[in-house]
């Protein structure tokens, strides 16, 4: 079966922050934010004799993992992935989605308030210095 990926807006960022980082663009509203799908930071390794690179998720602690705004000050550069590259970021999309599945069903106990009673008094207070 034959496909075409040109209509799917996948790009690849460079961040002012020095990250770089692969995503689907679901939304650019007025130039505001723009708006990402499963955002990866990209690592490229590069020697004399070739050129790697690897996805990891790029915001792994958000509450909702899946759709992240970026404001576009803090973009430097920004351009469409080859078609190779939005392929394989489309792969590992998949395969994290799987692996987060398969955590969850591992994860079905709830904290229980007695455990979050206990994180809370770990919690370190204010001290104020004057």
């Amino acid at each position: 079966m034959t496909y075409s990926l040109d209509d799917i807006n996948i790009q690849l960022f460079k961040l002012s922050s020095g990250d770089e980082i692969i995503s689907l663009v679901y939304e650019e509203p007025e130039g505001m934010l723009i708006g990402l799908e499963s955002p990866l930071l990209l690592h490229v390794k590069v020697t004399a004799q070739n050129h790697s690179y690897a996805f990891s998720d790029w915001s792994p602690m958000a509450k909702n993992r899946g759709r992240i705004t970026l404001n576009p000050s803090h973009v430097v550069s920004q351009a469409e992935a080859d078609d190779e590259i939005k392929e394989r970021y489309i792969r590992m999309c998949l395969r994290m989605r799987e692996d987060e599945d398969d955590l969850e069903e591992e994860e079905t106990e709830q904290l229980r308030d007695d455990q979050l009673e206990l994180y809370r008094s770990m919690i370190p207070k204010k001290v104020s210095i004057h």
